[in-house]
């Protein structure tokens, strides 16, 4: 049986400088990656609240990591690449290592 893509979810307010710079180090991120199928889904709460709201989220930006083990959250400052590196890449990499 095929495992499921990963999911990176990314919860943003607005287009701000924040929002800009976390998109930016994803984007490298899974660029470096290379990873078939991953599925990015970017959610602006400015204009989208209920979607937040369903799903939890309280502060941004998070990112939602989902893969076949379960579903890791980040939140913060997430826009240095190497840090953002350091926490999503072992659950990408490996599914079983989630936090």
């Amino acid at each position: 049986m095929a495992s499921t893509p990963p999911e990176l979810i990314v919860y943003v307010a607005g287009a701000t400088a924040t929002a800009d710079g976390v998109l930016a180090a994803l984007d490298d991120l899974v660029t470096d990656l290379a990873i078939p199928g991953i599925v990015i889904d970017v959610v602006d709460v400015s204009t989208d609240p209920v979607r937040a709201r369903m799903s939890d989220v309280l502060v941004t930006p998070t990112i939602v990591c989902r893969t076949s083990a379960g579903e890791t959250r980040f939140v913060g400052d997430l826009h240095d690449p190497t840090l953002l590196a350091s926490a999503v890449l072992p659950l990408l990499r490996d599914p079983g290592a989630q936090q």
